[in-house]
């Protein structure tokens, strides 16, 4: 992890909101108690930054989330290696007090995933839509879908996307690629 940040000397940067970023690459921190505490934690790491602080919602009745993009995935699994030991153990090794004042305000750290990627408020939006329509009726929705890398990689997860939606017994009105 340290030969990451020295790499990019202007560190990692923790976001409250995942939308444009990489998301095989992304880590979701779950935030639990008070994220004036979490925002303190995390700037005594070195290279980390919180950014759009003041977007994190305080934790009263759900987790705020945020979101730091790793530039690689040796980093991103020494820090859900360094997570895991703190779950395990309760500790982790010497020089890493500053993760661990991190992880004590965490109620989760995760790869990015399917829960994330469809929030539960979403989730309450498309089922009222659905709700009292026929099985057959179609719904509109609108998917916007991050490519990375290779075009050829990029236009397979379309087409195994636009193959789901088939299946669905949907169809694709219209689409359009922005790079």
């Amino acid at each position: 992890m340290a030969q990451v940040l020295q790499r990019d000397p202007t560190g990692l940067s923790l976001r409250a909101d995942p939308s444009a970023l990489a998301p095989e690459r992304l880590l979701v921190f779950e935030v639990k108690g008070d994220v004036a505490n979490f925002a303190r934690a995390v700037s005594r790491v070195p290279g980390l930054e919180l950014i759009d602080e003041e977007e994190l919602p305080s934790d009263e009745d759900k987790a705020p989330f945020a979101y730091l993009l790793v530039p690689d995935l040796v980093a991103l699994r020494q820090i859900l290696s360094l997570w895991q030991t703190w779950l395990s153990v309760g500790e982790l090794p010497d020089g890493y007090a500053p993760w661990r004042d991190v992880f004590g305000c965490l109620r989760d750290l995760r790869v990015w995933g399917p829960a994330d990627r469809v929030q539960p408020l979403d989730v309450e939006i498309l089922e009222e839509e659905i709700e009292g329509r026929d099985d057959e009726e179609l719904v509109s929705l609108e998917f916007e879908l991050i490519y990375r890398g290779a075009v050829a990689v990029g236009a397979a997860a379309e087409s195994a996307v636009v193959q789901s939606i088939a299946q669905a017994g949907g169809n694709v009105i219209h689409r359009a690629r922005i790079d």
